[in-house]
């Protein structure tokens, strides 16, 4: 068992990686949220002082500092977010030949009139007020070429750079800032 001053050296010195892991896990936050996922880590952080314990037969005070139970904790998490991560990839063949809704709008029997891309854009009208130039532009090619967003969520950088005739880096950053903008607008 730890004391609160033993947890809090472990979380001062491995929430800085533990956080980096979690975000690592999964890209799809409702499989996975980063909040879970650090919680996850945090288990396995304990469990890892419980395990080198046991192995060395040391306390933690004894243990503190080296080396090897630093080694030995940074492996544990990372197996955790390995394990994780090979759960989460198990479930794919869940999904894998799922009819899209977007392709074969029969399948919700929705007539496709054209105005879900209209609803689209008026709620893309208000959102753009609090963009930037550029990610108004990024915005505007993605409503016109809806292609370059995969079916299943995601962005096509490679795609959506041309268009805009920025690198891929440059790019990839304006759309996480766009992403970030458009969820704290929500």
């Amino acid at each position: 068992m730890l004391t609160n001053d033993q947890w809090k050296k472990i979380y001062d010195k491995y929430s800085k990686l533990m956080h980096t892991i979690s975000r690592k896990i999964s890209g799809d936050t409702a499989v996975a949220s980063i909040e879970d996922n650090f919680q996850d880590l945090q288990i396995a952080a304990l469990n890892a002082v419980n395990g080198f314990r046991k192995k060395t037969g040391k306390e933690f005070d004894a243990f503190w500092g080296d080396k090897l139970f630093d080694q030995y904790i940074k492996t544990v998490l990372w197996n955790s977010k390995n394990s994780k991560g090979s759960s989460i990839v198990k479930r794919y063949p869940l999904t894998k030949g799922v009819v899209s809704t977007s392709e074969n709008s029969e399948v919700l029997n929705l007539a496709d009139d054209g105005t879900r891309k209209y609803e689209c854009s008026l709620f893309m009208e208000d959102v753009k007020i609090k963009l930037s130039e550029p990610q108004r532009e990024a915005v505007d090619t993605l409503l016109r070429c809806p292609s370059y967003i995969t079916d299943t969520g995601k962005i096509n950088i490679t795609k959506l750079s041309k268009s805009l005739g920025l690198d891929k880096r440059n790019t990839k950053i304006l759309v996480d800032n766009l992403s970030t903008t458009i969820k704290n607008s929500l």
